[in-house]
């Protein structure tokens, strides 16, 4: 079975486009031009040059994409657009002039075959990036960019998904409706996979235990308390201890939900391996496979929902450290 890039998740889709972009420009070129900077929006240009993908341009993704792809696309698009563009261009226009203020024929004629050639050169300048991203979107991973891919990376868990589209591809025999359900398992895994972070990678959560009794003995100092500026800065910073205690337990519970739904997703990206080896090994083991897809899929689609409730929890941490800020230095005037 085939599958393409963008199953891999943006960081490494994006990661197998720009090495898929730089095949044929030379190393040297590679080592001269290194300008990956990440545009801060798309230009019009840039955008037709996505059109006869499925990205959508106003995307995170679309501005990797085009910022990993910026040596090909300032090489190619640029040498058409103003080596050939630009360069029969200026001796058209010369010797456009020579027929029009000279009357000579060869003049119209010379210049209209270079003319040609310019606008030839501008419209492939813009045609050669377009269908170039359509290709490198849609021409299916190739075991050798997994196995690179396999060296280069260090969470187990990605590691065992990329091993998972590896033996997905090297599956032969399976019914298309069997296919349809491991892409679907693998584009659900794949999601999950690139929105759930690394528990390893998270900062340790704050004790909250603490934080609940320093805010304790605040209070009991500010009840004993007589002047009232002191006592109501201490009652502020009990506010502020207890929204950090409280910020403390959501990520302690969110990395505690996140360590969980790794280790099933392991587990079911295990499982779905397992099926699909037992095939290439010759038992029948298609109804094992569909289901084992079937599970894999409800679980990654479970475990995407996460995402939401990551970002709700990151604007809450903000908002709560930004308003201890403020009241701490309210406190201090």
């Amino acid at each position: 079975m085939q599958l393409t890039p963008e199953v891999l998740g943006d960081t490494r889709c994006v990661d197998v486009i720009r090495k898929r972009s730089l095949v044929n420009i030379a190393q040297t070129s590679q080592m001269a031009y290194r300008d990956n900077t990440v545009p801060a929006k798309l230009s019009r240009i840039q955008r037709e040059w996505l059109k006869k993908t499925n990205v959508d341009p106003d995307s995170e993704f679309a501005r990797l994409l085009v910022g990993a792809t910026r040596m090909y696309t300032s090489q190619v698009s640029g040498g058409l657009t103003w080596g050939m563009g630009l360069g029969c261009g200026v001796p058209a226009t010369m010797m456009l002039a020579m027929g029009i203020f000279e009357g000579k024929l060869e003049g119209y004629l010379i210049g209209g075959f270079f003319a040609t050639l310019s606008l030839i050169g501008v419209i492939a300048g813009q045609v050669a990036p377009q269908e170039s991203y359509k290709k490198w979107m849609s021409t299916p991973l190739h075991i050798a960019e997994l196995d690179e891919i396999l060296k280069e990376e260090h969470d187990p868990l990605y590691k065992s998904f990329v091993l998972l589209i590896r033996d997905a591809i090297s599956q032969k025999n399976l019914p298309r409706d069997t296919e349809d359900n491991v892409t679907a398992a693998i584009t659900a895994l794949g999601a999950a996979i690139h929105r759930l972070p690394d528990p390893g990678t998270a900062l340790e959560p704050i004790d909250s235990a603490t934080l609940r009794t320093q805010a304790q003995q605040l209070v009991d100092q500010a009840h004993s308390e007589s002047d009232r500026v002191i006592r109501d800065s201490l009652l502020r910073r009990v506010e502020a201890l207890i929204r950090s205690a409280d910020s403390a337990d959501e990520t302690h519970q969110w990395l505690r939900r996140t360590a969980f739904l790794r280790q099933e997703l392991d587990a079911q990206i295990t499982s779905l391996r397992h099926s699909l080896q037992a095939n290439m090994d010759g038992d029948i083991a298609i109804g094992t496979i569909k289901r084992a897809a079937n599970e894999a899929t409800t679980l990654g689609r479970e475990a995407s929902k996460l995402r939401e409730a990551t970002l709700e929890l990151d604007r809450y941490l903000a908002a709560s450290d930004a308003k201890t800020d403020m009241q701490q230095v309210q406190g201090q005037r």
